[in-house]
């Protein structure tokens, strides 16, 4: 484990355990295989790949995948945000280009937005806030959504009778 130090790197690697107290930059690529345990902010670039736990925001400038039971404190923002599954998330979740796909059973305290792209919410994923999105928003079984469900220029699907909307649909 490494504590106190901050790690900046063009690409950085791991499938072992990562224990950092300390901010983590990886401009080329980010891809931790391995249970980490992050104290502080990641930023990744055009790759990204991560298990385990982050208490700060988590960034990358191209594609995000988001490994099963992972926990990220702050808010999430990435070209594009795939989850693996039962991951909690403490902030938004923010897709610049891309889609948002959700893993079953995640946990989303804040809301969620795909600018130019798509949401899928999978079975009993929840999320806190509102679900904006440019494209279509499905959500499946068991899913709940707070706020509201925006879709600009596409539909919103429910795909069974027990996802459920706290607000207004658009």
């Amino acid at each position: 484990g490494v504590s106190g130090f901050a790690i900046q790197a063009n690409n950085v690697n791991g499938t072992n355990a990562l224990f950092l107290i300390g901010n983590l930059n990886a401009s080329g690529g980010l891809i931790l295989k391995g249970i980490s345990n992050i104290t502080g902010n990641v930023s990744a670039g055009p790759i990204a790949s991560l298990g385990g736990t982050v208490t700060g925001t988590l960034t990358a400038t191209g594609s995000l995948v988001i490994q099963s039971a992972s926990s990220i404190g702050g808010n999430v923002s990435a070209s594009s945000i795939a989850s693996a599954g039962r991951s909690t998330f403490g902030g938004n979740l923010t897709a610049i280009n891309g889609d948002i796909t959700s893993g079953f059973d995640d946990r989303i305290s804040g809301s969620v937005m795909a600018a130019s792209g798509g949401v899928m919410l999978n079975p009993g994923t929840s999320v806190g806030g509102n679900v904006v999105a440019m494209k279509k928003v499905t959500m499946g079984n068991l899913t709940s959504v707070t706020g509201n469900v925006t879709s600009t220029t596409g539909d919103v699907e429910l795909q069974f009778s027990s996802a459920s909307i706290g607000g207004c649909v658009t």
